[in-house]
């Protein structure tokens, strides 16, 4: 019976995606506030962490694009797929953008946390109302 073992206890991609949201928020948080010669480190788990949250969103969609068969909702399925393109076009800079860590200004590539204004553009977060 192992193959039933925490079928029906609410683990969901959804909620995947809800809890590295929360992780990757954390992430974000200790990175902002950590010294000078410990942001290295907390950004390599910033990018790590948004590197799994970019993976589970892409699964989401791709779960919730196969699961939707019927004819009503094939624009729900185009949005999805446009959605999963824009994702994975943008990859985890984007996703870090959203959390508040934005790229530098010196082309270093290290990243920085957000200005106001890169912060203020937040991605649509709504959850779409089939199961993931």
């Amino acid at each position: 019976m192992a193959q039933w073992q925490g079928q029906f206890g609410g683990r969901t991609n959804a909620t995947k995606v809800r809890t590295l949201e929360k992780t990757l928020s954390a992430a974000v948080t200790a990175f902002k506030v950590a010294a000078p010669s410990d942001r290295g480190s907390k950004l390599k788990a910033a990018r790590n962490i948004a590197t799994r949250l970019l993976s589970a969103r892409l699964h989401m969609m791709r779960s919730r694009i196969s699961a939707a068969t019927e004819k009503q909702e094939q624009m729900r399925v185009e949005s999805l797929r446009s959605r999963e393109v824009a994702a994975r076009a943008s990859g985890i800079e984007e996703i870090l953008r959203e959390f508040g860590v934005g790229s530098s200004a010196d082309g270093t590539g290290e990243l920085t946390p957000a200005t106001e204004a890169e912060q203020s553009v937040q991605p649509d977060r709504r959850e779409d109302a089939a199961p993931g």
